[in-house]
């Protein structure tokens, strides 16, 4: 049999089509490119018409494109992808699912199943937007290699969010590079500092306190557990404490006492004593060490300890505090801070927001108010004497009975003297009972005058006149009952017998000096008392006396 053509075996087939001899294999057995066999068993072997594989060329430039570049031009498969990027055809095939690549398409009906392309200028776009992200960023990786630290570090930034600036871009982090230059920085800085140990060493102070004086001025380290100094902090920070530096080496000057010395001394621990000089117990303290520090230092000079030991010593056995003087008077402490306030006592010190008050001054309240335990007010007065409010009222207002104000409408007398000046009016009134004449006229006669007006006339207390009516040093007092009332009454000429035996000198008066005088501005009832010749009446309306 001859062939009209000239025909090829797989090696030459595959060679002339420039593909790989299984490809052809391959599409052989799919029926793509028809084929003959020659011979039998082992040694047969398949031919191919040269037409045929020049036709099958023609008809499938597509296929061929994708066995001879990989992909359709213009595009990339998965394994170009991994060639140009370097990576695995696993990690390409991640990067098309994470759909990094713009336009990606499909291509079916292939020999070989479907295949997977992307755009070259899809891969250019992600190329230039990768490009641009690792101008400003860089991955973790990087990050930890620029600023020459552990991967365990940079980490622990990341999860302490020490650094912020932080993206993620498909599941892949990137650090700002400007925060990266900016721990770079730091972390140059730091490597010129010295730990606060070494700070220590150089004061040849307590650690403890060195901490503290350094508060403001230290930080943290950047890499480790540990406080760094600058040199020009260290020394502003020896400026700031020089004295709490000097006293800690050279210790405390002889004229003055620390807290730890006075807390020995008033046996006390030196938190009492730090209140206690908050509270200005002591003058002059000088203290030394900035206030934002826990390691502040006093110094109390000692001539103010001594004089605060003198007065705490006055005041122990001269004062008494207002809670001991409201227990030991019964009254409450606000009634003792009231007498303070309105100076019933005298003499009160108010030390520490306490009053204490002078002991000779309680002796004298106590001795006071036992003199008012015998006291009671006048509506006690009248339930216990069986008298009326208006005596007791009366015999308080001519003398007879002293009273003391307690408050503005309340008054206090003493019992004993009550009852003295009761006893003495029964007995002016039994005397005058057995002594004057009794009668009942209808109203007072005009020759006689009650004893108040009578004392008005003379402007003597009632009970002055009362008392001389006693010792009959008034005479032919008579007792009258009118209208029920019982009435003491003196004759008119009794007046000027008064005036003569106790007025020695001469007075002479103006009506209206007469008129206030006696109390009065009856112009008429003057008249009258000159008309019965009571008064001399001299020219120009001047009465004699």
């Amino acid at each position: 049999m001859q062939f009209a053509t000239e025909m090829l075996t797989i090696f030459q087939a595959s060679e002339f089509l420039g593909l790989k001899a299984d490809t052809l294999r391959h599409l052989i057995k799919l029926k793509k490119i028809p084929s003959v066999k020659k011979g039998s068993g082992i040694k047969n072997s398949i031919l191919i018409s040269k037409d045929t594989l020049i036709q099958f060329r023609d008809n499938n430039e597509l296929l061929f494109d994708y066995y001879h570049l990989g992909a359709p031009k213009g595009y990339l498969s998965l394994k170009m992808i991994a060639e140009r990027f370097n990576i695995k055809i696993s990690l390409a095939s991640l990067w098309i699912k994470q759909r990094r690549f713009r336009d990606v398409e499909k291509l079916t009906g292939l020999p070989c199943g479907d295949l997977i392309v992307v755009p070259h200028h899809s891969i250019i776009e992600y190329e230039n937007n990768v490009k641009q992200l690792e101008d400003s960023y860089l991955r973790v990786e990087q990050a930890q290699k620029m600023l020459g630290i552990s991967n365990y570090l940079i980490l622990s930034w990341l999860r302490q969010k020490k650094i912020q600036k932080v993206i993620t871009w498909y599941g892949v982090r990137y650090i700002s590079l400007d925060e990266l230059n900016c721990l770079q920085n730091e972390l140059e800085r730091e490597r010129e500092m010295f730990p606060l140990s070494e700070a220590v060493k150089m004061l040849e102070l307590p650690y403890e306190i060195v901490s503290d004086i350094s508060s403001k001025y230290r930080i943290p380290s950047m890499i480790g557990k540990v406080h760094l100094l600058s040199k020009l902090d260290f020394e502003k920070m020896k400026i700031e404490h020089a004295d709490l530096i000097t006293y800690h080496k050279s210790g405390i000057p002889k004229d003055y006492f620390d807290t730890k010395m006075l807390a020995e001394r008033f046996k006390v621990n030196q938190v009492e004593i730090i209140r206690w000089i908050r509270q200005e117990r002591f003058k002059k303290v000088e203290k030394i060490g900035a206030s934002t520090t826990s390691s502040i230092f006093y110094m109390i000079p000692k001539s103010s300890v001594y004089e605060y030991e003198n007065f705490v010593s006055n005041l122990n056995d001269n004062y008494i505090p207002v809670e001991e003087v409201a227990k030991e008077l019964n009254v409450s402490t606000t009634t003792v801070h009231s007498w303070i306030s309105k100076n019933k006592i005298t003499g009160s010190i108010l030390w520490l927001k306490k009053w204490y008050i002078p002991k000779t001054a309680i002796m004298t309240m106590v001795a006071k108010m036992d003199r008012q335990k015998n006291s009671i007010n006048v509506s006690q007065a009248t339930r216990e004497f069986q008298i009326s409010r208006s005596q007791v009222t009366a015999l308080i207002k001519n003398g007879d009975v002293p009273f003391t104000k307690i408050k503005r409408t309340e008054i206090l007398i003493d019992r004993d003297d009550l009852s003295t000046a009761l006893k003495r009016r029964a007995t002016r009134v039994s005397q005058l009972k057995a002594k004057n004449e009794y009668s009942n006229p209808s109203r007072i006669p005009e020759d006689l005058l009650t004893i108040r007006k009578f004392s008005r006339l003379v402007n003597v207390r009632r009970s002055t006149i009362e008392q001389q009516i006693q010792n009959e040093e008034i005479q032919d007092v008579k007792r009258h009952k009118i209208h029920g009332h019982d009435y003491i009454l003196i004759p008119i000429s009794a007046v000027e017998e008064f005036l003569k035996r106790n007025i020695s000198t001469e007075k002479v008066f103006t009506t209206k000096q007469a008129a206030a005088y006696l109390q009065t501005q009856n112009y008429n009832y003057l008249n009258e008392l000159v008309k019965k010749g009571i008064f001399q009446m001299r020219s120009l309306n001047i009465i004699k006396i």
